[in-house]
Formats: C-alpha cells, structure tokens, sequence
C-alpha cells in the first residue's frame, strides 16, 4: 500500500481536477448547440411500426410469462397485426398455437378480421 505522503499529492490533484474541470466540462454539454435533426422525428409510418413493435414485444412477454393462458398475448398480436399487417413475425406468432392445439376454429375468429 502505498504511502500517505505519496498519496495526499495524487488525492489533492485529482479532487482539483474534478472540481474545476469536469463540472464546466459536463455542464457545457447540457444544452445542444443545434436543434436535432429532422431525421430524429417520427412520421406516422414510423409511429405505427413502433406500437406494432411494442405490441408484438408485448405479446410475446404475455406469452412467455403466462403458462398456458394465450387470450392477452394473442391480443397484442392481433393489435400488431391491426397496425403492420404484412408483419409475419406477428402472424405466426399468433397462428402458431392455435394449429398446435388443433383449435382451427379459434384461429379463424382471430384471423377473420384482419383479412
């Protein structure tokens, strides 16, 4: 371990360091200089492809949280679906179950109003 006497020089010179140095340094960054560019804002398109994308993270969280129980994941992707509707990811998220459990008729009423 090293020495107080080597110790105090290194201490004191870093405690000045960060009291005149970082502060001024961090606050002049606080404000940007120019506004943010125009490729930065979100039309519409993009709008709908993120809560399409929220959507469908969000469906497959209710599908992986809840063991067996499908009716909240398959909302959110029917939602996604609503929003993207040549998403194929979504489709087949919320087929493939119903053909797995053989539940033709469940996957037609879920399917019926996106055509």
């Amino acid at each position: 371990m090293p020495s107080y006497s080597t110790l105090a020089p290194v201490v004191a010179a870093a405690v000045v360091l960060w009291l005149a140095g970082v502060p001024g340094v961090c606050l002049a960054f606080d404000q940007p200089a120019t506004p943010p560019p125009d490729d930065l804002c979100l039309d519409d398109a993009d709008r709908r492809a993120a809560a399409a994308l929220q959507h469908f993270a969000w469906g497959v969280h209710e599908q992986l949280a809840s063991a067996g129980e499908f009716d909240t994941a398959a909302r959110h992707y029917r939602e996604a679906l609503r929003l993207q509707p040549r998403s194929t990811l979504a489709f087949q998220h919320l087929a493939t179950p119903y053909l797995i459990l053989r539940q033709f008729d469940q996957l037609q009423t879920h399917l019926e109003p996106l055509l």
